[in-house]
């Protein structure tokens, strides 16, 4: 009996010391992780979530007022959100952002899905982003930050955003 005995209680004290080590890694994780977030958060940019501009199309015009030139990165031409039409706006959505109206800036199941698809198929294969999240992007000062830093101030800005405006306003910005 007494060797039955010191057999279990060594099993019952590597399962102990088991579950204390993942206990362990868990608690160095979580706490570098959340270091980590505290040092980007202090790093936040200095942004105005009311004055994001987006890259529109510069006009050029004669002294009698026609326009004789344009210049672009992007050809842009700024819209009201009731002036696209319906089908435009679902086509987008469809592509970009099906959950827009479901999330609240950010989408957690689509970056976990992303993650996912990123490392089963090479990284870049998939993206995470949010409509909200692309925007808060538009406003991003310094694009040379790294990227996972910058991508989770993306996601604060974008909850920032969220609770500044309508979801129709967000999808006119953008």
């Amino acid at each position: 009996m007494p060797a039955q005995r010191k057999k279990r209680n060594r099993r019952l004290n590597i399962k102990r010391l088991l579950l204390l080590i993942i206990l362990l890694t868990f608690i160095i994780v979580g706490g570098i992780g959340a270091g980590f977030v505290v040092g980007v958060v202090r790093n936040m940019p200095n942004w105005q979530p009311d004055n994001i501009e987006a890259n529109l199309t510069t006009f050029f015009y004669d002294r009698h007022g026609q326009p004789i030139a344009t210049r672009y990165l992007e050809n842009r031409i700024p819209v009201s959100f009731d002036e696209i039409p319906d089908t435009v706006k679902k086509a987008f959505l469809a592509i970009e952002d099906h959950q827009f109206y479901n999330h609240k800036g950010i989408n957690l199941y689509r970056i976990m899905g992303a993650l996912w698809a990123n490392i089963r198929h090479g990284w870049g294969s998939q993206g995470g982003s949010t409509i909200t999240i692309q925007l808060a992007n538009k406003a991003f000062i310094d694009h040379h930050k790294k990227k996972l830093e910058r991508k989770i101030q993306e996601a604060l800005m974008a909850i920032q955003l969220e609770r500044m405006y309508s979801k129709d306003e967000i999808f006119e910005k953008y």
